[in-house]
């Protein structure tokens, strides 16, 4: 029961995580794409940045604890915080510790922005997300390959694009699109126009990663997916991103029509549907989460 609930709160966690980190890049590559396509200051970053932040620092505080539960053994306060210093000697403990202190640095920048300028800020925060994607990757299947491996390598491409796909879809749906519904049709048409090819691009990258990866954890073989536990999961998540394929793929057609003008009612629909690509999405990063602490059938 116990190790059935530990589980469950590593996953919990590493999906809060991914989702937060995904919501991050989004946040920070809207900079670029609502550049142009909204009057200065219409959609601010500031307090978004800080509340993504805080959340990344405490989900991976809490990852430390749980860690620190599972290698110990222990769920008594006291021990646990007896156990850090061992727990932070192994290599999931020292990744762990380095993504700290990279979402502490974050969360610093976030809180004291007044003191930086924007795009200072914007950079240095960049740089961090960049830095924590990469310890990330380190974590999980892709660490069995030893350090600077090209499984580790190919897992930080995969984190990323998918991070900048999701946290794409999230940040326009949840916060952009809802503060660009008076924004004339024009600069309304280049916001979307510049995400869609983001998220074109950078789902494509998460797919062949994606795929690369699931083929050499069945060890190439397709028989492999008809075993119950890892490859069901694989099963579902891969339902899941077809589902968010498809409204893409709708969501760009109908982007990229030629003369495409918006009124308040395509708007609101718009704003809806891709909403539910945005659960569609965080779905996914919840079983990819789920994938990551089962064992696969290669």
């Amino acid at each position: 029961m116990m190790d059935d609930l530990l589980l469950g709160g590593q996953v919990l966690c590493l999906s809060l995580v991914d989702i937060t980190l995904a919501g991050l890049c989004g946040l920070l590559a809207s900079v670029w794409i609502v550049r142009g396509a909204a009057p200065a200051g219409a959609v601010s970053t500031r307090r978004p940045l800080r509340w993504l932040a805080l959340v990344l620092l405490f989900a991976l505080c809490s990852q430390f604890g749980l860690l620190a539960m599972t290698m110990t053994g222990q769920s008594a306060f006291g021990a646990i915080i007896q156990s850090l210093p061992a727990v932070a000697s192994t290599h999931a403990g020292r990744v762990t510790v380095s993504m700290l202190f990279l979402s502490g640095l974050l969360a610093a920048i976030a809180l004291l922005d007044r003191c930086i300028p924007a795009r200072i800020r914007n950079l240095i925060c960049g740089v961090t997300v960049a830095a924590i994607l990469f310890f990330h990757a380190a974590l999980g299947h892709a660490s069995s390959d030893g350090d600077f491996s090209r499984a580790e390598l190919l897992q930080f491409l995969h984190l990323g694009a998918m991070a900048l796909w999701s946290g794409g879809i999230f940040v326009a749906a949840l916060w952009v699109l809802p503060r660009l519904a008076d924004v004339s049709s024009s600069p309304y048409t280049v916001y979307l126009r510049r995400l869609s090819n983001t998220s074109a691009w950078s789902a494509s990258i998460a797919v062949v990663t994606g795929a690369l990866k699931g083929w050499i954890a069945i060890d190439a073989k397709l028989g492999n997916l008809a075993q119950p536990g890892w490859s069901r999961v694989l099963l579902a998540k891969l339902f899941l991103v077809s589902c968010a394929l498809v409204l893409g793929f709708l969501h760009r057609r109908k982007v990229h029509a030629p003369e495409r003008t918006w009124n308040t009612v395509e708007k609101r629909s718009l704003t809806c549907t891709l909403r539910i690509e945005a659960f569609c999405l965080a779905s996914v990063v919840l079983f990819s989460a789920w994938l990551s602490s089962v064992e696969p059938p290669g």
